[in-house]
């Protein structure tokens, strides 16, 4: 019997840990990233030359807008970086602030550029008047 109320006792614990650790995970947002310059398929659909090097930079953050629609926030932004690359989603929460930074899936890069896409829509509600920054470089 005391075996039996230990191991339930044991078993309750283990689901209240789980619980609270997923419920603190849980992001409040919607992620999207995409390679501009590939269909679905891997084709070559857009090509970067010197001009939007010069124009845009490296692994710089180019064309940021933030849109309000219904009761959310849409933060996107492009950036230009080698190519096979995947973007992943990367968001660090503060206090006052939330803080975006443009991060790619390691793997193998090919000798080229491609334009990526990244864009992050928040609930308006969620966001208790934090300020939301892109940051150029990972911390």
């Amino acid at each position: 019997m005391l075996y039996k109320q230990r191991f339930s006792n044991f078993i309750f614990l283990g689901i209240l840990i789980f619980t609270i650790v997923t419920c603190q995970n849980k992001k409040e947002y919607k992620f999207i990233g995409k390679d501009l310059c590939n269909d679905e398929n891997g084709m070559p659909i857009k090509f970067i030359t010197q001009d939007d090097e010069l124009k845009y930079g490296i692994r710089k953050v180019f064309d940021k807008k933030e849109n309000v629609i219904n009761d959310s926030l849409i933060v996107s932004f492009k950036m230009i970086a080698d190519c096979c690359q995947e973007p992943v989603d990367f968001v660090q929460t503060k206090e006052t602030e939330i803080i975006i930074f443009p991060k790619f899936k390691q793997g193998e890069l090919c000798d080229c550029y491609c334009e990526y896409f990244f864009q992050y829509k928040f609930s308006t509600k969620n966001l208790n008047n934090k300020e939301i920054r892109v940051q150029q470089k990972l911390p």
